[in-house]
């Protein structure tokens, strides 16, 4: 049973249960897009770039957390800042910077990639309780979940908080017991809650990585279909902002994707990812779905009932996908198959590693688009059409077309239509309503329609202004997706492209 604890604004309240913990229910019925949080973060840093080690060494501005290339440095403290703007904000100026001048703590310190700005973060944690924030600190950050004991028994966890320790050390002299033991606390703390925000990630000069510790949107209970969406507003503000997506009524409990990049993963892939960086199991309903909401987006082809798969079935499915040591069966009510989840991982990883590397191959558009397809007919022969590989090889065919799409061929062009809907159907199944995967895809298909239209002078006019409403509607609903969440430039670009294509429709 479930207790109420706090009554919140925007129609959204706290209430605590023995198995969820403080969450958050709507306090009325709530329409798509609605305002449900803004708020500020209580502290805030760089994150960690772990995409390529190689850049792991490259620093991080303290202040607005872009990646440095040009060795800038703040004039006091000798820590990396992009500029006079940056050295004088309230989270280097007032946290680190003071601390490090006296104490004559050099940049870098003894541990730097994939620790470095954690160490900065909890660094800044351990000063917002120290300097007079108190309050702050108890009901907001060190309430918070930490799941210390579970980390305790993972390598890895172990060895990045003895990093982290070491860092400290350096950072603030010899550590006594208990403070050992809050920075590992903290550490936790930051892994399950903190909320973190890229931009600009194609240029990888140019990327700014943040990690945000929020009061209340910490609260939010993680769901693989939310009925929310959020973002957060670059820095200095780096506020999150959280709507709707779909209706809620009231009473209903109300969440987000901790990983909305996630949202055509597998769900053992998601479970993997949840439970070695935040250290849970998520049990919502599309997790307890072997199908994911019929749409097999996991699924691997039985090689037992052979390749002549009738519908849905003949594939391999978890028998529970809550367990990821969980054996995989076959639907098919004839067949007895069943295969271990290393097996499933072994038939998945080749066609991914082709995927990589292609993309990685520094190939010409036209080449690496034709060595895609390529992989993409390898992959139907081993995984279900809707497979999370293929999806994000069919992704990948359309964002490399985009960009070119009012010179592509007419075949060309009916080949990524077809790519784009087969991705919105998964959307609108497994992210419905507005959110950013579905908005995207809305947006792109529009284009590729509008473009395919120019190419057919021989159009009816019936059929050119069914597709010209077509157009319209997909760009409309992408457009108020956008136009809520504008905090970033990308978003600028396709709300002017959108604009442009609704004027000209």
């Amino acid at each position: 049973m479930s207790e109420i604890q706090e009554i919140l604004q925007n129609g959204i309240k706290i209430l605590r249960s023995a198995e969820f913990g403080r969450y958050l229910v709507a306090d009325r019925d709530v329409e798509p897009l609605s305002l449900i949080l803004r708020e500020a973060p209580i502290i805030y840093g760089p994150g960690d770039d772990d995409q390529e080690v190689h850049l792991g060494e490259f620093p991080m501005c303290l202040g607005c957390c872009v990646r440095l290339v040009k060795g800038q440095r703040c004039d006091l403290c000798g820590w990396p800042i992009c500029g006079n703007r940056c050295q004088q904000m309230k989270i280097h100026a007032q946290y680190e910077c003071d601390l490090f001048r006296k104490g004559n703590v050099t940049y870098p310190p003894p541990h730097t990639w994939l620790v470095i700005n954690k160490s900065v973060l909890v660094l800044r944690c351990l000063l917002l309780k120290q300097t007079g924030q108190t309050d702050t600190w108890g009901k907001n950050v060190d309430a918070l979940e930490h799941h210390t004991q579970i980390r305790y028994k993972k390598s890895y966890c172990i060895k990045g908080d003895e990093m982290l320790l070491e860092n400290l050390k350096y950072f603030l002299g010899p550590l006594k017991d208990d403070l050992r033991r809050e920075i590992v606390k903290i550490s936790g703390i930051i892994n399950v809650n903190a909320f973190s925000t890229t931009s600009n990630s194609n240029n990888r000069n140019n990327v700014m990585i943040a990690q945000c510790i929020y009061g209340t949107a910490s609260l939010f209970a993680n769901s693989c279909i939310p009925n929310c969406t959020w973002r957060v507003e670059p820095p200095p503000s780096l506020q999150i902002c959280v709507r709707s997506a779909v209706p809620i009524t009231k009473g209903e409990m109300i969440t987000i994707s901790y990983s909305p990049h996630d949202t055509l993963c597998g769900t053992l892939q998601r479970q993997v990812s949840n439970e070695d960086v935040a250290h849970f199991i998520c049990t919502c309903s599309r997790c307890k779905d072997p199908t994911e909401f019929g749409t097999f987006i996991s699924a691997v082809k039985c090689c037992n009932c052979g390749n002549g798969n009738k519908g849905d079935e003949g594939f391999l499915l978890p028998l529970d996908p809550l367990v990821p040591e969980s054996p995989w069966i076959c639907n098919s009510k004839s067949c007895d198959e069943s295969q271990s989840v290393h097996k499933i991982v072994a038939q998945t990883y080749p066609i991914q590693q082709m995927f990589e590397a292609t993309k990685r191959s520094g190939l010409e558009r036209c080449d690496e688009i034709k060595e895609l397809k390529n992989i993409l007919e390898v992959g139907k022969n081993i995984f279900h059409p809707n497979h999370y590989t293929l999806q994000d090889i069919r992704m990948h065919i359309v964002k490399r077309q985009i960009p070119v799409v009012s010179y592509l061929s007419g075949t060309e062009l009916t080949y990524v239509i077809h790519q784009t809907k087969v991705l919105l159907n998964m959307a609108n199944i497994l992210a419905p309503g507005f959110s950013q995967i579905r908005a995207l895809l809305q947006h792109f298909l529009a284009q590729e329609l509008q473009a395919l239209q120019k190419k057919d002078a021989t159009q009816p006019d019936a059929d050119k202004s069914q597709c010209n409403s077509m157009v319209q509607c997909l760009e409309r609903n992408a457009l108020l997706f956008f136009q809520h969440h504008n905090f970033h430039s990308e978003n600028d670009t396709i709300i002017k492209i959108i604009q442009d294509s609704l004027k000209i429709g």
